[in-house]
């Protein structure tokens, strides 16, 4: 079936989305995921319901792979590259959030928190970007030097 291009777009990044979020559901199931400092998973499902999930995301994926045969949409090769410095990007925006310039806005923020947290955070911020300038690179062997968190 031929479809605008447009359309195609459309479907092919809902569906990519929806085979992420897949991944990331079966991530948690098997415990592939890194360790954490704030929050621990803990796993509540039984296997019954665990095996039920696994049926449920192979049938979604079959439909995806009905649906991108029939409209003839075509892999995509993902650009991990892409996906660090996009993910990195974001969070970097997330991090100035929480800066005491920015946290003002739920109250006074107390000088030994600024002076405390607005540090933490642009060692945070320079090694986001150290990952990003990394990721970036097309040179393989690149090092680039940094300071100690």
């Amino acid at each position: 079936m031929r479809i605008p291009s447009s359309h195609e777009r459309a479907i092919a990044t809902t569906l990519k989305g929806v085979e992420d979020t897949l991944c990331n559901i079966e991530g948690l199931m098997e415990r592939r995921d890194c360790e954490r400092i704030l929050t621990r998973d803990i796993q509540q499902l039984s296997s019954i319901e665990t095996n039920t999930l696994k049926e449920c995301i192979g049938e979604i994926r079959k439909i995806i792979k009905y649906i991108a045969d029939e409209l003839g949409l075509e892999k995509r090769e993902d650009n991990v590259r892409g996906k660090i410095i996009g993910t990195l990007i974001i969070k970097s925006i997330n991090l100035e959030e929480i800066k005491s310039k920015r946290l003002r806005g739920y109250g006074e923020v107390p000088d030994e928190l600024r002076e405390f947290l607005d540090p933490q955070i642009d060692k945070m911020m320079r090694l986001v970007d150290e990952i990003c300038k990394i990721a970036s690179s097309k040179d393989k062997k690149t090092e680039i030097q940094r300071e100690k968190p």
